[in-house]
């Protein structure tokens, strides 16, 4: 099989003469598609990890943001992805600064434990190029097991948001890899603010506090959510082009399991979406400037939606008349639309 390219140091390269499939690799085994071409795939291997973190303090925050600080901030599509390796845990953390950096994987599996009411426990805002991968936040699930801190309730577990400055507009390429947010979170377990071009795969987000799960929108209607960077929103950046694939969103405190507000051509394939009393999904329009902007060329394909602890809303998906393409959808709700 023929060569492409010079290994440096540490790096070995492998080729597949039946796909025509060339990579480098290392001890890490973690590789990342560099670049597609006709006649075959080229991928990049990840970097090794950054440096070994140990968990097991009160607060773990500083050792982690440490990791997260020697990773790569430099935005290089061609150069190895910088992987910051968290310990299985649990990881006790108020809040960690991801923000306007690039070409990061934080990677588990690990829980991380919030220990901070009204905090955003990772903030990827004006980031690019970013994968979380086997990480779980919070620590409740759906059968009321616990192993959270008692009262308390963050803000966000996770914020992904366009940001004011020379990054405006510049977030993208976000993957959430087997990631698990769970717990009460006073906005929600993951706001997405204007970022386009990103990934959801193989996913589960659980809202047990009286505010909608997981938000995909265009705009907002607080004050700038991130502790580190100014959020920003634009009628120009709407968060388009999202591919959500055997995701799962509850919402057990009746409301929705996942808000839509402007975001277009949006896909989800399979997973579940449900709420307590409440519809699935929400999808509306928002304003920009006293402009309104809808949402539009969603696909809902092979997704189930139900109603938790049996009581039921008024049906699955609201406000979805001319935006949403159903195919093979299932639900117990009255209705799939109103």
């Amino acid at each position: 099989p023929e060569v492409i390219g010079t290994a440096e140091a540490g790096w070995t390269h492998r080729e597949s003469a039946h796909y025509r499939v060339t990579a480098l690799t290392n001890n890490t085994g973690a590789c990342t598609m560099r670049a597609t071409i006709f006649i075959g795939v080229l991928m990049l291997c990840a970097s090794p990890v950054t440096a070994q973190i140990t968990c097991g303090t009160a607060d773990d925050t500083t050792a982690i943001q440490q990791a997260i600080d020697e990773a790569r901030t430099i935005f290089d599509p061609v150069a190895p992805v910088q992987v910051v390796q968290l310990p299985p845990g649990p990881c006790y953390v108020s809040s960690l600064n991801m923000t306007a950096r690039a070409g990061i994987m934080l990677r588990g599996p690990s829980l991380l434990i919030p220990i901070t009411s009204g905090s955003v426990v990772l903030d990827l805002s004006g980031s690019a190029a970013i994968t979380l991968r086997d990480i779980r936040i919070g620590g409740q699930n759906n059968l009321g097991h616990s192993t959270g801190v008692q009262g308390t309730v963050p803000r966000l577990g996770i914020l992904i948001s366009q940001i004011a400055g020379p990054l405006d507009g510049w977030s993208n390429k976000i993957i959430l890899d087997t990631v698990q947010v769970d717990g009460e979170y006073s906005v929600g377990t993951v706001f997405i603010l204007g970022v386009p071009s990103s990934q959801i795969l193989n996913s589960q987000f659980t809202q047990f506090y009286p505010s909608p799960n997981v938000w995909i929108t265009g705009n907002w209607w607080w004050d700038s959510m991130s502790p580190y960077q100014t959020m920003v929103a634009h009628a120009t950046s709407l968060p388009t082009d999202w591919t959500i694939t055997g995701t799962e969103f509850h919402n057990f405190a009746q409301q929705a399991g996942l808000w839509i507000g402007a975001a277009q051509d949006i896909r989800i394939y399979g997973g579940n979406i449900s709420a307590k009393g409440f519809v699935a999904v929400d999808i509306n329009a928002v304003s920009f400037e006293g402009q309104g902007i809808g949402p539009a060329r969603i696909i809902l394909d092979g997704t189930t939606f139900y109603s938790d602890s049996g009581v039921q809303g008024p049906c699955a998906v609201r406000g979805a008349e001319g935006v949403v393409s159903f195919r093979a959808n299932f639900h117990s709700q009255p209705s799939l639309t109103c």
